[in-house]
């Protein structure tokens, strides 16, 4: 029991200084959205 525990243990992610930190995140141009729902019209037109 004391092995599952310490495995789980290192798979848990406590803190982001655990993984290298936040990645950067580079900035775009927002989708379309017309009906404000949070979903792109180009996607929305495609799904349905």
């Amino acid at each position: 029991m004391k092995k599952l525990f310490f495995f789980i243990g290192l798979c848990i992610i406590g803190f982001q200084q655990n993984v290298g930190g936040w990645p950067e995140l580079k900035q775009g141009i927002k989708p379309l959205d017309t009906d404000h729902d949070g979903i792109p019209d180009e996607w929305a037109a495609a799904a349905w």
